[in-house]
């Protein structure tokens, strides 16, 4: 499926099942619509959507015409898309810059029932805001999980991606976390780099129906951990709010 904002033709799918709830899909940045693909086959009894992120992997070939975004206005296309489908509540699974992304979109037209997010970005320690200028990103391509490693470095960025970077990593987004009064599962790596473990401590601090899981991984331990990241996310949801 594809929806028009602004310069960009966006693909994301839908997968309807006449289901209540709908499990809404944010990937990292440099990632897409299938990389939380291995859990769908497990979530047969939610709606899903999964939407692939401008600037990376918009119906276009890529080319640097395309205008810098900020965060409202990721904001603006998942609430286009939910407002397209009819969705009224949702629980949010994210990854590391689709944590930024869920954290600005509480005021769209659906209530969030719960959160999972992994090496979750937007709250910003003391001189780390450095360390979110290289990202690391994982692809899958298809339900094997090839995973292909993309080096994403701002200095690689065209133009008007790099001033969207810079736009989304200039914001600190830790007051927005204060305001989470759902229920959220911390899944995180110890050993991550580009969002460190004192994030995930400081998003449990601030949260107050938080549970805090923890893996000996980095950035990707959502894709290195597939399995029990599988089974805490399938418990999570069942848990009665």
């Amino acid at each position: 499926m594809k929806i028009n904002y602004k310069s960009y033709s966006i693909e994301y799918d839908y997968i309807y099942r006449n289901k209540d709830d709908t499990i809404i899909f944010l990937h990292g940045w440099g990632g897409n619509k299938y990389s939380f693909s291995f859990l769908f086959t497990y979530l047969q009894q939610y709606n899903i959507l999964s939407i692939s992120f401008p600037p990376y992997f918009t119906s276009q070939n890529y080319t640097d015409c395309f205008i810098e975004l900020t965060l409202d206005d990721y904001k603006q296309i998942v609430n286009l898309i939910a407002k397209f489908h009819n969705i009224t509540n949702a629980h949010i699974i994210c990854h590391s810059f689709g944590f930024r992304v869920c954290l600005i979109i509480t005021s769209c037209n659906f209530d969030i029932k719960k959160i999972i997010v992994t090496g979750g970005a937007g709250l910003n320690l003391k001189k780390t805001i450095l360390k979110q200028i290289t990202l690391y990103n994982k692809i899958i391509w298809n339900k094997k999980l090839k995973i292909f490693d993309k080096n994403l470095d701002i200095n690689n960025l065209k133009n008007n991606d790099q001033k969207t970077f810079k736009n989304i990593i200039k914001i600190d987004l830790t007051q927005y976390a204060n305001l989470i009064k759902c229920p959220i599962l911390i899944f995180w790596g110890k050993q991550d780099k580009s969002t460190p473990y004192k994030v995930a401590r400081l998003l449990k601090k601030r949260t107050k129906k938080s549970k805090l899981i923890t893996v000996d991984s980095d950035h990707f331990a959502y894709l290195k951990f597939q399995n029990k990241f599988t089974k805490e996310v399938l418990n999570f949801l069942k848990e009665k709010l």
